[in-house]
């Protein structure tokens, strides 16, 4: 985060969603509408010029004109990797879901949702890199599946077990540690282990990497 708070850039083709979500964010305190657009193509440019280092999180249409949300969302993986996305859109249908969750959104907000809980969402994809309300974490864990013909299943060094899916499926629930642990009938720190463990045969950086590595690997349909 800023000194002055947490940098946000917006970017919806829809002019009067876009001015009304800028004044409702902007009454946040920690919050600091930095850079708006109704393009894409404006972003990418912007940030090419800024470098990226005015915007922490980005609140991402997915169909605009011209270069859409998805679009969008390869190039700031490519480019702009320490950006965080979250996708705001009124598609929210499961094939929507998953391809911007592979290409590295953080979160996936529909535009009818309360706006209370695009707020939490903006606060915990910056502090912990994800966030998994009530429906996303119900389409997650509808569509996690094992597939053991995957290679990161063959590989003995990076065979995971049951337990081990079990918490990444809590995980992709927005489960803590401590909860996971009350479910499970284990331990925080146990399930701690578990989580390292899966970061470790995963190759991912965080949680929220982990989760995205699902979707990669093809464990999420």
């Amino acid at each position: 985060m800023k000194s002055d708070g947490i940098h946000i850039a917006l970017v919806d083709d829809h002019s009067i969603f876009l001015d009304a979500l800028e004044k409702y964010l902007d009454k946040t305190p920690e919050f600091k509408t930095f850079f708006k657009s109704t393009s894409a193509e404006d972003l990418i440019q912007f940030l090419r010029n800024d470098e990226g280092e005015s915007i922490d999180i980005i609140l991402l249409d997915i169909k605009m004109k011209g270069m859409s949300g998805l679009q969008c969302l390869d190039i700031l993986k490519d480019e702009f990797p320490e950006i965080k996305v979250i996708i705001v859109s009124m598609f929210h249908e499961s094939p929507f879901i998953n391809e911007a969750i592979q290409k590295g959104a953080m979160s996936f907000i529909p535009k009818d949702i309360d706006s209370k809980i695009l707020i939490s969402a903006i606060k915990s994809v910056h502090e912990h890199g994800y966030y998994v309300y009530d429906e996303l974490s119900k389409h997650l864990v509808e569509n996690l599946e094992v597939l053991q013909s995957q290679k990161a299943f063959i590989d003995p060094i990076n065979r995971i077990t049951k337990t081990e899916f079990h918490v990444l499926q809590y995980l992709c629930q927005g489960y803590t540690a401590q909860e996971i642990g009350n479910v499970l009938y284990n331990s925080k720190r146990t399930i701690e282990g578990h989580r390292q463990r899966l970061l470790d045969k995963t190759e991912s950086k965080n949680t929220a990497a982990l989760i995205a590595w699902a979707f990669r690997e093809g464990i999420v349909r």
